[in-house]
């Protein structure tokens, strides 16, 4: 079975992994911190003595994902959930207060009680939903709804920048429509707040170490990415760089493409004598046989990397490979003759010490 590779184990990359070992996927899971949960975490605080949370985190029951995950990793007992579905709101200017009492179903009958919605509100105020639901993709919040209007700076205003973290004049007013949609959209039930009862770690993050663990699958703690493949098998490796874009113009001056756009890492420990390998074996596999220049050129990549791997060759071996890929440049009915290039010479030219530990009989220095 082949194996799924995710970097980074914060909330997305532990949700990724559990979701995948629970299908019946082998995984990988890197991460470089030693620590999983990324900025959603608990640490302890020596001043206080105590642990504490990263940063304020709140769940709604209308994330119906992030729950899942807490169901499969045994933790959903673990949050705590209000007694009852309000959202209590302060006038810092007017020293005004009032809270927003959505009934549990899906029609919304709490908007017809003044006591439970915004003051001096009407009914046609909620519609803005409706407007915000068919908002152009560049379009905020403060352009689609009357940001002129008293409710405007009652509710629309605080509640996108407490959903979103943005002020309205500059928040996507499609996102915040989607957000409204999945949460006052559906009732009550699925606004009812949920937070970490002891601490972020105990709920999002150390249940779904131990679970992966249990299946074999625990994190790589304190693994850095050793190369990233960006664009399928014709593209060029290429070493870590948190400053390069991961646009077409970028990725083309760093000597790779973006070609198909499903990105590959490779942790520390990953030997690019064993990967380089795997992708000459694939076009080997791929080589429809028609073209002559091209079946040569695929199992004589595929034979002698295969050799290198297992030392059986010596160092000047590798300067075939360079030759064989330029003699047969362009000789092919297709492109895939051409392919097999920008891999394997990256990888030559990025990690000789892989290739020569590999020829010389010692121990991979990737691993």
């Amino acid at each position: 079975m082949a194996t799924v590779h995710v970097v980074g184990a914060g909330v997305a990359g532990l949700a990724c992994a559990v979701r995948l070992v629970r299908a019946g996927q082998a995984v990988a899971l890197y991460e470089a911190a030693p620590h999983a949960g990324g900025r959603c975490r608990s640490f302890f605080e020596p001043a206080l003595g105590r642990s504490i949370d990263n940063g304020n985190h709140l769940l709604l029951g209308a994330n119906e994902a992030t729950m899942a995950y807490l169901d499969t990793v045994d933790a959903r007992d673990s949050l705590y959930s209000a007694p009852q579905v309000v959202f209590p709101f302060f006038d810092l200017r007017t020293g005004a207060r009032w809270t927003l009492r959505p009934n549990p179903g899906r029609l919304p009958w709490w908007l017809l009680a003044r006591s439970r919605r915004v003051p001096d509100s009407r009914l046609g105020d909620y519609l803005g939903a409706l407007r915000l639901a068919r908002a152009g993709p560049s379009a905020t919040i403060a352009e689609v709804v009357d940001a002129r209007d008293p409710f405007f700076e009652r509710f629309w205003e605080p509640l996108a920048v407490a959903v979103l973290n943005t002020a309205a004049d500059e928040a996507s007013a499609r996102l915040f429509g989607r957000v409204v949609a999945l949460t006052f959209g559906r009732g009550g039930r699925a606004c009812r707040a949920f937070v970490a009862g002891d601490g972020l770690s105990a709920s999002l993050v150390d249940p779904a170490v131990k679970w992966l663990g249990k299946q074999g699958y625990a994190p790589r703690f304190g693994a850095r990415l050793r190369a990233i493949w960006p664009g399928g098998p014709s593209s060029g490796f290429l070493l870590p760089d948190p400053d390069r874009p991961l646009s077409p113009e970028a990725l083309r001056a760093a000597g790779s493409n973006i070609g198909c756009g499903v990105m590959r890492g490779y942790a520390e420990g990953t030997c690019m004598v064993e990967v380089a390998l795997e992708v000459a074996r694939f076009f080997e596999k791929e080589c429809c046989g028609q073209c002559p220049a091209c079946r040569m050129e695929t199992t004589a990549l595929a034979t002698l990397l295969g050799r290198v791997q297992q030392g059986q060759v010596p160092a000047t071996a590798l300067d075939q490979i360079p030759k064989l890929l330029d003699f047969n440049k362009g000789k092919g009915y297709c492109s895939l003759v051409n392919m097999p290039g920008p891999p394997l010479l990256s990888a030559l030219k990025m990690f000789p010490e892989d290739f020569q530990s590999h020829l010389n009989g010692g121990n991979c220095p990737g691993k």
